[in-house]
């Protein structure tokens, strides 16, 4: 759900759509609310880096 319903209120825009294809809307929402949200994404972009 996570941003979804935020979308649906009204209360979050979705990212461009150029955004959306290359499957960066996670970092689009990232870099719009960065206080709330790199901690969320941080680990798992670590993660990521680590499986080379």
């Amino acid at each position: 759900m996570g941003a979804g319903l935020d979308f649906i209120a009204g209360s979050q825009r979705r990212a461009p759509v150029w955004v959306q294809r290359l499957a960066l809307e996670w970092a689009w929402r990232m870099l719009g609310d960065p206080g709330r949200l790199a901690g969320r994404y941080a680990p798992a972009g670590a993660a990521e880096g680590l499986k080379g």
